[in-house]
C-alpha cells in the first residue's frame, strides 16, 4: 500500500488502522483465553486456561501475547501517532520553505541585472 499511495494519503490510512490493529491485538487473546476448549477431563473457557495442568502450555504464551499486545496498545500506539503528527508537521514546514525559496528565486530571476547589483 505504501508503494501505490502519496504520503499524505498513507499516512491517513495509517492513523485509521493502527488504533484498529492494536486495539484488536489486544482484544484476541482475551477472547482466545475464554473461548479454550476443554481439554480431556478439564474446564471449558477461562477455568481451563487457568487450571494448573494447563499453566505452561497454556496461560503462559497467552499471558505473554496479551501483556505484548497491550504494551504495544499503551507505548507504541501513542509514540506512533506522535512521530506521524511531526512527521505531517515537518512535511508542512518544508513546502512553505520550499515556496519561499521558489518565489525568492523567481523573484530574483524576474529582476534585470542592474537592479541586483545595487
Amino acid at each position: 500500500m505504501f508503494k501505490t499511495l502519496a504520503r499524505p494519503q498513507f499516512a491517513a490510512v495509517q492513523s485509521r488502522l493502527f488504533p484498529v490493529y492494536f486495539t484488536i491485538q489486544t482484544a484476541v487473546p482475551v477472547i482466545l483465553a475464554a473461548t479454550y476448549p476443554r481439554n480431556e477431563g478439564g474446564s471449558l473457557g477461562l477455568s481451563g486456561v487457568l487450571d494448573p495442568a494447563n499453566r505452561w502450555s497454556v496461560l503462559s504464551p497467552i499471558a505473554a501475547i496479551f501483556v505484548s499486545a497491550l504494551l504495544n496498545f499503551v507505548v507504541l500506539l501513542p509514540a506512533t501517532i506522535k512521530v506521524m503528527g511531526k512527521r505531517r508537521d515537518q512535511g508542512k514546514v518544508a513546502l512553505l520553505q520550499m515556496g519561499f525559496f521558489f518565489f525568492s528565486f523567481s523573484f530574483v530571476l524576474s529582476q534585470p541585472p542592474a537592479q541586483l547589483l545595487i
